[in-house]
C-alpha cells in the first residue's frame, strides 16, 4: 500500500484542524463519496492472520474519496480522513480492498470540503467556476448535479470494490485448499 500522506496542515496553513460553527458558516456544505475502512481483512500467508482497520486508519472509519485511478492502478484509491494516531487529515492512496460500502452524502466539515474542492491549490489559485464544477469527474457543490455525480460515482466503485474482493478471497481459498 503506497503511504504518500501528508497532514493536511502542510497542505493547508490557512486551514484550521477544527470545525468550529463560524467555519461552518463561511463554507456551503457538498456532496461527497464517503467510504468507511473495513473492519478485519486477511493478511499474512495465505490469509491466514485477520487485521482490524489499516495502518493510517481505525476499523469502521469514515473517510472520504478524493481521487481513484483507472486501468492498471484501480485498487488504489486517494481518501482524505483523520490519521488514527494524531487525528489530524491526511491524504492517503488505499488499496480498495480497504474499502467497503460508498455512498454518497452531504458533508459539513469546513476542513475536508476545501480540501475536496482546492486539492493543494486555494481559492485564488482555483477559483471554483461554473465550467470547472461541470468538468469534474467528483461534485464540487451542493446541487442537484453534484447529487448525481456522487450517487454514480459511488454505485460504481462498489460494484468494482466488489468485484475485487471477491477476487481476493478467491484466491486465499485457491492458496488454502492447495494446502500452501
Amino acid at each position: 500500500m503506497a503511504d504518500n500522506f501528508q497532514d493536511s496542515e502542510d497542505l493547508h496553513n490557512e486551514t484550521p484542524q477544527s470545525d468550529s460553527p463560524q467555519e461552518k458558516s463561511n463554507v456551503s456544505p457538498i456532496w461527497a463519496v464517503s467510504v468507511k475502512i473495513v473492519e478485519e481483512t486477511p493478511s499474512g500467508f495465505a490469509g491466514r492472520e485477520t487485521r482490524r482497520g489499516t495502518r493510517k486508519f481505525n476499523a469502521n472509519q469514515k473517510v472520504y474519496l478524493w481521487d481513484y485511478t483507472s486501468g492498471n492502478q484501480w485498487p488504489m484509491v486517494d481518501v482524505i480522513g483523520r490519521y488514527r494516531a494524531k487525528h489530524k487529515y491526511i491524504n492517503v492512496m488505499v488499496n480498495a480492498r480497504y474499502l467497503i460500502h460508498f455512498r454518497a452524502e452531504m458533508l459539513y466539515s469546513p476542513t475536508i470540503i476545501r480540501y475536496l474542492q482546492y486539492g493543494y491549490a486555494t481559492p485564488e489559485t482555483a477559483p471554483l467556476t461554473p465550467e470547472r464544477i461541470a468538468n469534474s469527474w467528483m461534485p464540487l457543490d451542493g446541487s442537484e448535479a453534484s447529487q448525481k455525480k456522487a450517487l454514480s460515482v459511488a454505485d460504481s466503485m462498489n460494484k468494482r470494490a466488489d468485484q475485487h474482493r471477491a477476487e481476493l478471497l478467491k484466491r486465499i481459498e485457491e492458496q488454502r485448499s492447495k494446502g500452501l
